[in-house]
């Protein structure tokens, strides 16, 4: 995966394997992930305690922009139906 943080204020497009966080928590730990799948579609989850629109807490995210690791797995029906990893900076999918 490749760290794109110009991305976050150009409005463009993520392609498939680029990603990039934004927010700080109380704690200073991005809030938000934001991926393209590898379908293209972009996909944003909460992270690093950060609860989603469902109340859910979100996913755990290592804070490593190189080899970045979310767990558990992300399961996404909408806007696509992709479910897989992201460990050590590499996209899995099931």
């Amino acid at each position: 995966m490749k760290y794109c943080p110009e991305k976050e204020d150009s409005g463009d497009k993520l392609l498939p394997g680029e990603f990039f966080t934004w927010g700080k928590g109380p704690d200073g730990q991005p809030k938000w992930f934001l991926f393209a799948a590898p379908d293209g579609t972009n996909i944003c989850v909460a992270i690093n305690g950060q609860k989603m629109g469902n109340g859910e807490v979100g996913w755990q995210f290592n804070n490593d922009n190189e080899a970045p690791t979310l767990s558990p797995s992300i399961w996404c029906h909408a806007p696509t139906d992709w479910h897989g990893w992201i460990t050590n900076g590499q996209m899995t999918t099931c």
